[in-house]
């Protein structure tokens, strides 16, 4: 498959030729560190491939669709290892899959909102793991000066070459072992919060 490769190498030229600025960096350094659970909107995985390329054991839960085949390839080739699974097809067993990586020492990477949406809400795959493993989740959002922005249901944003590109990195958020159904939703609800207010502050910086 030609596509996979070439938005690969796409990717990886923008990321070289762009200024990156980084709020956050404690939290962005704790992830490259420890093992953990980086939560993002779908919108904003194409440049967070290129970010975490060099980290190493990420396991990446990927939609079995055809589309999410090409993302899985590209993710082969940025160092990740895919975990083909969504919230719509074989959800339990692949966060099982993700929590046996996890607790082995690797990291985890999942779309807050799924391969499907609604954009931009919280869906409970990363508090469950957060439940299963102990990690903390590590919300992330970027946002370029230079990008289109597609037509699809997220806003996918693909940065262009010599972007600016702003990278916010929140506090981990950590969920008990034993939390109930009614915490793992609130524990959710401040997950989806906190990713809207780090989207809303890249977006401004983003354009100053």
């Amino acid at each position: 498959m030609v596509v996979g490769p070439l938005l690969y190498l796409y990717i990886l030229f923008t990321g070289f030729t762009s200024r990156l600025n980084i709020i956050g960096k404690e939290n962005d350094d704790y992830f490259r560190n420890n093992r953990c659970i980086i939560a993002f909107w779908h919108c904003h995985l194409v440049y967070f491939l290129f970010h975490y390329r060099k980290v190493g054991n990420i396991h990446v839960m990927i939609s079995p669709s055809a589309d999410g085949e090409i993302v899985a390839e590209i993710s082969r080739l940025f160092g990740y290892i895919p975990v083909r699974g969504s919230a719509h097809e074989n959800p339990r067993s692949s966060l099982l899959a993700m929590a046996r990586k996890i607790r082995a020492g690797g990291s985890s990477c999942i779309v807050a909102d799924g391969s499907r949406g609604p954009a931009r809400k919280s869906q409970m795959g990363s508090v469950y793991l957060a439940k299963m493993t102990s990690a903390p989740i590590i919300p992330l959002a970027f946002d370029a000066d230079r990008k289109i922005r597609l037509g699809n249901w997220d806003k996918t944003i693909i940065p262009l070459p010599f972007s600016k590109i702003e990278v916010m990195v929140g506090k981990p958020i950590s969920v008990a072992p034993d939390a109930d159904q009614k915490e793992l939703e609130e524990k959710n609800l401040e997950l989806e919060n906190e990713l809207n207010r780090l989207t809303e502050l890249t977006e401004k910086a983003s354009v100053k």
